[in-house]
Formats: structure tokens, C-alpha cells, sequence
């Protein structure tokens, strides 16, 4: 419940009404799943690149990974005044859809890099599988306990 808002104001009976006030209480959990994802990814590129580079050159690549950031800066406006006009696409939902299709696009070529690189070091003996001698159950147990994964169900989200 909104301090900001009136209870009167937020117990609304029409249903365009209610699937507005249901969009805004989601809209929060949206905005934080989206951060998290975002700054989740931009974390492992840093982490990838750092592990990549030497120490030398890691200030560099670690810059010009964040190049983008300036050139959405200005390009980000124009993108999303497109991407609002009814005429020209179907509305802001293609945005989702545009960015799935562009993530998986862009991501093509680290992946490729990755395991190719990964074959290399199977071939060369570099990469040796260790077992561990432990059952699946085993395995689910002891990873479900290196996670700190709780033995109940997981608790809904609310948000206030």
C-alpha cells in the first residue's frame, strides 16, 4: 500500500483501472529484475575480461567496454521515439523482443571464442576432468549446501 496515495484512490473497481494499479506494483519488481540482470552481465564481462588481458592492457579493454554506454547516450532517444511511434512497430513490447534477439546475437561470438578456446586446452591436457566419486543425489546435496540453498520452499517476493 502507498503512503503517497489515499485508500480510497487505490481500491479502484474498473478493470482498466486495476490493470494499471497491478502494472505499477509489478512495475518495481520488473525495474529490479532488470538492474540485476543488467549489471549481472556487465559484472561477468568484467570479470571475463579481466581474466582474459594482461595487466597492462586491462584499463584499455575495460574502457572500451564501456564505449557503449556513450554512444546509447545519444542514440537511446531517437531508438525509443521509434520505437514508441505506433506507425512504425507495434509498440514498446518489441523492445523486448529486439533486445532478446540482440543479446543472443552479440553474445554469439564470446561463446564461440569460449569454446573454442576450451577445446584447445582439452587437446593440449590443460582441462582434466576430476571425479568427485559422489551420486547425483550427492551432488544436488552438496551443491544445494555450498549455495546456501534452504531445505524449504522459497518464499514469495513482496514488495511495499
Amino acid at each position: 500500500m502507498s503512503k503517497l496515495m489515499p485508500r480510497h484512490i487505490l481500491s479502484v473497481s474498473t478493470p482498466q483501472a486495476q490493470a494499471l494499479l497491478s502494472i505499477a506494483k509489478s512495475h518495481k519488481l520488473i525495474i529490479c529484475l532488470d538492474w540485476v540482470g543488467h549489471l549481472g552481465l556487465i559484472y561477468v564481462i568484467d570479470i571475463t575480461i579481466a581474466d582474459f588481458t594482461t595487466l597492462r592492457n586491462r584499463m584499455i579493454m575495460l574502457t572500451l567496454n564501456g564505449t557503449p554506454t556513450i554512444i546509447s547516450t545519444f542514440a537511446a532517444p531517437k531508438i525509443v521515439e521509434d520505437f514508441l511511434d505506433k506507425s512504425k512497430t507495434t509498440g514498446w513490447r518489441t523492445c523486448f523482443w529486439v533486445f532478446a534477439i540482440v543479446l543472443v546475437v552479440v553474445s554469439i561470438p564470446a561463446f564461440v571464442v569460449m569454446l573454442l578456446n576450451q577445446i584447445k586446452a582439452k587437446r593440449a591436457g590443460l582441462l582434466v576432468k576430476n571425479d568427485s566419486g559422489r551420486t547425483p543425489m550427492q551432488r544436488i546435496k552438496y551443491y544445494a549446501i555450498e549455495f546456501d540453498c534452504k531445505q524449504s520452499a522459497p518464499k514469495p517476493i513482496t514488495l511495499s
